[in-house]
């Protein structure tokens, strides 16, 4: 560890000494940015501080960033390390919820003597839990980067759709005395275990606690995001960023967006082989065209990932993502009446078209990211989005009611109304953060450039909310 003359010296030659927020503060027009103590701030800037040999893998650090090839290698290193992980915790958690999809065609509805409501209720059940990727995303990776990664996870939930449905095709012709349905469950629960195992040894907490990374490449790859403005992590709960959350209009917007998008995902996710035995369709020819619908959610979810990032703009984009399936919920309606279908092939092409909106949610996920800092309010929006996702996906499975059985009316109603107010609160939000963009802009308008640049970087691991950094920059 550095002496504590040295930590607070502005002076010394260290290269990383800039980042030192404990420095003389400096005060803007609306509020006085300081750090007393390294645990208030970021804990990227701790280690940065606290490495006994701080001068040296700093000036490693960027070396690594002015040399276009190692820097090219470190991206990749850290696209392998984080990517493949995060991709298969997302195709089995997402893989168990379509699973109860495929089994209520195989036989679980009659063998468990499943009556009524039981299969939504049975249904709701798989959304008490979920990961969130987004916050691991958000240390590794620039704002114009986020989009893209989100989606190289988010893709494994239309590949469940192809996998689960050839799987579940493949499994519904085995003969014996043992359920089908079982056999599923029971490979998909062991290949569940084996990843969670991988995930526990090999995914790093943060780039600090990286072990396959060099020190100077956890330098070079923290510095990398500093623009970011959000920092890595902290330990410590901050009340006060946990207050800025609960009064950050944004959050309850995003909130909103999530509750809207997740009713329709959870209807769909659970009644797409239903629906599609209404349809006309048997129950085995139900597994295997559930496997278009998931080739096309994979083909929308890349891109539009990539679009986000390559035009900075992720509001229209979900707009064009959510579009094709308020035109498919609306075809269901138009061409089943009560439940009899009029044109079957219409209906499993607008069937194919509910596999687009995923992608917006996926957006809204990397939109979440890009738009909050401070780690307890980042740590809080992301609790108060999960409740919301869960919420919703739970209200998505009690807007099929049996009762409705077979054309599931209220159903389909329900992912066309959702999914059009979800394009107006995503305009909201696009307009408020815009607002923000500019009343940041007017303060640094003000400063001279000398003062905004060393303030800058102190703000960089400063573990500040975006409400309090005049640097923070919104995306829209």
């Amino acid at each position: 560890m550095a002496p504590p003359s040295q930590a607070s010296d502005p002076e010394k030659s260290d290269p990383l000494a800039a980042f030192d927020g404990r420095k003389q503060s400096i005060t803007t027009d609306s509020d006085t940015i300081t750090v007393d103590f390294l645990k208030d701030a970021d804990e990227a800037l701790s280690f940065l501080e606290n490495h006994p040999q701080s001068a040296q893998i700093g000036e490693e650090g960027l070396a690594i960033l002015e040399d276009p090839v190692r820097l090219n290698r470190l991206v990749r290193k850290i696209d392998l390390t984080i990517a493949p992980l995060l991709a298969a915790v997302y195709f089995l958690q997402f893989l168990d919820k379509t699973t109860l999809s495929y089994t209520a065609v195989m036989g679980i509805r009659t063998d468990t003597h499943l009556k009524g409501q039981d299969y939504s209720n049975l249904s709701m059940l798989f959304y008490i839990v979920a990961p969130i990727l987004v916050l691991i995303i958000a240390m590794w990776y620039k704002k114009e980067e986020q989009g893209r990664r989100v989606s190289w996870f988010y893709v494994c939930n239309s590949l469940t759709q192809i996998f689960g449905g050839c799987v579940a095709y493949g499994v519904s012709h085995v003969q014996g005395g043992f359920a089908t349905w079982r056999i599923f469950y029971i490979a998909i629960g062991a290949l569940t275990m084996v990843v969670g195992l991988l995930v526990a040894v090999f995914l790093p907490d943060s780039p600090v606690k990286a072990r396959r990374f060099t020190d100077a490449e956890k330098v070079a790859a923290l510095l990398r995001v500093k623009d970011n403005q959000s920092g890595t992590q902290n330990a410590h709960l901050k009340k006060t960023q946990v207050l800025e959350a609960f009064k950050d209009i944004r959050i309850y917007l995003v909130c909103l967006a999530t509750l809207l998008s997740s009713i329709p995902n959870g209807g769909i996710s659970n009644f797409q082989s239903i629906l599609l035995t209404t349809f006309g369709y048997t129950p085995t020819q139900s597994l295997i065209y559930n496997t278009p619908t998931g080739a096309l959610g994979a083909i929308c979810v890349l891109l539009v990932g990539y679009l986000s990032d390559k035009w900075h703009d992720r509001s229209l984009v979900m707009l064009l993502a959510i579009t094709p399936t308020i035109l498919g919920a609306g075809l269901m309606i138009g061409l089943d009446p009560a439940g009899i279908p009029q044109n079957k092939a219409g209906l499993l092409a607008a069937s194919f078209l509910t596999g687009t909106f995923g992608a917006a949610f996926m957006l809204l996920l990397a939109w979440n990211a890009s738009n909050l800092a401070g780690h307890s309010k980042k740590v809080t929006a992301n609790a108060l989005t999960l409740v919301f996702f869960c919420v919703g996906n739970i209200l998505g499975t009690q807007t099929f009611q049996d009762r409705e059985a077979p054309g599931y009316r209220s159903g389909k109603i329900s992912i066309v109304a959702t999914l059009v107010a979800l394009c107006f609160v995503v305009v909201g939000l696009r307009l408020y953060n815009d607002k923000l963009n500019r009343a940041n802009a007017c303060v640094l308008e003000r400063m001279d450039e000398r003062e905004r640049e060393e303030l800058r970087a102190r703000m960089a691991f400063a573990d500040r909310g975006d409400r309090g950094n005049v640097f923070f920059w919104y995306t829209h």
